[in-house]
């Protein structure tokens, strides 16, 4: 008879090492939106990065680095953004990034 590997408590500092970790770069793309530096929002993103969203006209799922950052430049490339909350959250096997940003002056 076997019994399934117990976690260990080296097992789970490795899973809070890898949670900051996650959370870091999740903090790194939300404060690239807020600076509008598009660029390193590129770079910031996993490969695999997938971005669900809602707005009133519509409902999409973006993946990858380039489509998800340049629908964020189209929403949030002109104008002021100024960042006014931020948080990341566990979602496994991912990280769950927001971010509250106010922005004006977007020609529409």
């Amino acid at each position: 008879m076997t019994f399934p590997r117990r976690n260990t408590d080296s097992d789970a500092s490795a899973l809070l090492r890898m949670n900051d970790a996650a959370a870091d770069a999740a903090t790194r793309v939300v404060s690239a939106i807020a600076g509008r530096d598009f660029q390193r929002l590129r770079t910031a993103l996993d490969a695999e990065v997938r971005f669900r969203f809602a707005t009133p006209n519509k409902v999409q799922e973006l993946t990858g680095p380039e489509a998800v950052a340049s629908q964020l430049q189209v929403w949030f490339g002109q104008g002021e953004v100024e960042l006014l909350d931020q948080g990341t959250a566990p979602a496994r096997p991912a990280v769950r990034a927001a971010g509250t940003v106010s922005a004006s002056g977007r020609s529409r």
